[in-house]
């Protein structure tokens, strides 16, 4: 994009209506695909946490010089920090865990609640009867 308009933002959540219009004529030439300007809108200048579909990836991941949406999170893999990737490991450590004690405890709870049984001891002595 930097080759074909100089003059560009780097910063693609700030393209306005001509950069995205140049943009889409940048990726209909190399890729030979389309994305709406409502499409760019809202997953580009709008924060949104899911991906896009697979096709519109794979279309990006192409324009970007990889293979496909695999063949590029296989090459970037390694760049994401370690720390990120073992997050979720971590949280799943936490959770189960954690889960399965809550679980015992408030069984543990039913049952005491449940079985409450009343048991009286009676006595009787043998020499008064």
């Amino acid at each position: 994009m930097k080759v074909s308009y100089p003059g560009i933002n780097p910063e693609i959540s700030e393209w306005k209506g001509q950069e995205i219009t140049n943009f889409q004529e940048d990726l209909l030439e190399k890729v030979n695909g389309r994305l709406s300007e409502k499409w760019f809108y809202t997953h580009i200048k709008s924060i949104n946490k899911s991906l896009p579909r697979i096709d519109v990836l794979n279309m990006l991941s192409q324009y970007a010089g990889y293979l496909n949406w695999d063949d590029f999170r296989y090459k970037n893999s390694e760049q994401i920090p370690l720390a990120d990737r073992l997050k979720k490991t971590n949280t799943i450590f936490i959770k189960v865990p954690l889960i399965l004690l809550t679980t015992i405890i408030l069984l543990f709870i039913l049952y005491r609640i449940i079985n409450t049984q009343n048991y009286k001891f009676t006595f009787i002595d043998s020499d008064t009867g």
